[in-house]
């Protein structure tokens, strides 16, 4: 059986507002029994599918079971696939007024006489809200383990500045070490005073005499 989308593309009519979009629920019903795969590829690679969404964001709030209970199965069966399922977490995530309604829509349908209706709000909820809480269990462990590389990136950067000051002598030839070593220089060498030790010596000599001369009158 050829799915109706190849002999029509009536995805766009899922944004009337009157019994045309009715219509183009059920044919998209039947597309998704006949070639779900298929289908579900050709409505979210359309360029209105964006609108396509929104439109049948719309009529889950229909007060026709049937009509808002297709509308719930479509969009139940569409997040069944990785991008189906982002782009309509999207919309419902997003900051449009409308955004808000899916949630609440669904939840009225599980008040519906219709158990079909019932079943299908049920399913797409149950659905949404799995692939949601999959989405931000792999946020927390993408930024768990974002926060876990920042921490050890911190750790390699303290070892790494301990081990440049070995090879680049700032821990074992630092200032205070060459001062120590100058120092320890300058105390083996008055062990054994040179011969300007004794010039200096020569020269408070004769600064003596001279303050001797100084003071003589």
């Amino acid at each position: 059986m050829a799915c109706n989308w190849i002999r029509e593309d009536y995805f766009a009519q899922l944004m009337c507002a009157d019994r045309r979009s009715h219509t183009a629920l059920e044919m998209l019903v039947d597309d998704l029994h006949a070639e779900k795969e298929r289908t579900i590829s050709t409505f979210l690679c359309h360029s209105g599918s964006e609108d396509f969404l929104w439109g049948l964001v719309r009529l889950l709030g229909n007060d026709t079971p049937r009509v808002a209970g297709n509308a719930a199965y479509i969009i139940g069966t569409l997040a069944e696939s990785e991008l189906g399922c982002y782009r309509i977490l999207s919309l419902a995530k997003g900051r449009h007024p409308e955004s808000r309604r899916i949630l609440s829509d669904l939840t009225r349908m599980l008040t519906f006489d219709d158990a079909e209706s019932v079943m299908n709000a049920a399913g797409t909820m149950g659905t949404l809200c799995g692939k949601s809480r999959i989405e931000a269990k792999e946020e927390w462990w993408i930024n768990t383990a974002a926060g876990d590389d920042d921490h050890d990136d911190d750790g390699d950067d303290d070892d790494g500045g301990g081990g440049g000051d070995d090879d680049c002598g700032g821990g074992r030839y630092g200032v205070g070490d060459d001062d120590e070593a100058r120092g320890g220089d300058d105390d083996d060498n008055s062990l054994y005073p040179s011969d300007n030790d004794d010039d200096d010596d020569d020269d408070d000599d004769d600064d003596d005499d001279d303050e001797d001369d100084d003071l003589s009158w």
